[in-house]
């Protein structure tokens, strides 16, 4: 029987401390569901690289439950589920390590015990769906910033992760490599994965969330839609964030009484719209 709505996070009162006993999450509780694809958000230092380290297990948090597909996070279960989530790091170096891209890619279904045809054929049909297998023989440290990139997210995609998490997937990018991370993200929501994307990098959201949260100081401040989070001028600046740069400029526009839209466009697709509308 299928299970509508199944969450396949929920965080209730989570809070984590770092060594120093600084504190870095406190009494965090959110929910995600299954084939979601929500946008973590906030400035540097909010805590949202932590908040990954715990859900995978890496971390152990000071008080409160981490649930992944309804099923709580222990010692005894993160292996297990550590199975069913993919991490990609902010840095690729961090991820990349095998003398050949092939290997790096094959490290993860080798760990999961599969044979070696089963391997030959994530591996490769991961390479070719990324646009990677002419580069598969290649030494990782030889790839450029934005094929690493690429690379680090093939090697949690052999995995077949049910939950993917993303951190800061598109810093120090050139824009054609955003543009490649951008559509990669796009084609795996298409397969109803679940897809968490920490980021202060608030331009490329609105193509890809439908839901933001916003972490700072280690708390939950918001929880809404995309559009209503990023197009909150006040909410976003108090938390050292801005708005997308389209959203910006209609809200710059709207303050000078220059339109009378009542909802701001923050995509390009609602900027052509409204400005067709308004050259009429």
């Amino acid at each position: 029987m299928t299970v509508l709505h199944l969450n396949a996070l929920n965080v209730q009162h989570l809070s984590y401390y770092y060594p120093d006993k600084t504190l870095a999450l406190k009494d965090v509780s959110f929910s995600v569901k299954a084939g979601e694809c929500v946008g973590l958000i906030g400035p540097n230092g909010a805590g949202k690289s932590t908040f990954f380290m715990l859900l995978m297990g890496f971390f152990e948090p000071a008080q409160g439950t981490i649930q992944i597909l309804n099923q709580f996070l222990t010692k005894k279960t993160r292996k297990t589920l550590r199975r069913k989530l993919g991490l990609v790091f902010q840095n690729p170096n961090d991820q990349l390590f095998s003398p050949t891209l092939w290997e790096d890619v094959a490290f993860g279904p080798f760990n999961l015990g599969y044979d070696q045809a089963e391997i030959s054929r994530r591996v490769n049909q991961t390479l070719e769906s990324l646009g990677l297998i002419h580069l598969k023989n290649k030494p990782p440290h030889y790839l450029s910033f934005g094929e690493k990139k690429k690379a680090a997210f093939a090697t949690i995609l052999s995995m077949n992760p049910e939950i993917i998490l993303l951190d800061e997937p598109f810093s120090n990018l050139d824009p054609e490599s955003c543009v490649d991370i951008l559509q990669i993200i796009q084609n795996y929501r298409q397969k109803n994965l679940t897809i968490i994307i920490a980021t202060h990098d608030v331009d490329v959201l609105p193509e890809l969330v439908d839901r933001c949260i916003l972490l700072d100081n280690g708390e939950v401040v918001a929880e809404r839609s995309v559009q209503d989070l990023l197009t909150d001028h006040d909410l976003l600046i108090s938390h050292r964030l801005r708005m997308p740069l389209l959203g910006q400029l209609f809200y710059n526009l709207k303050r000078r009484n220059i339109i009378q839209s009542s909802e701001l466009p923050f995509t390009l697709k609602q900027a052509e719209s409204l400005l067709e509308d308004l050259l009429k």
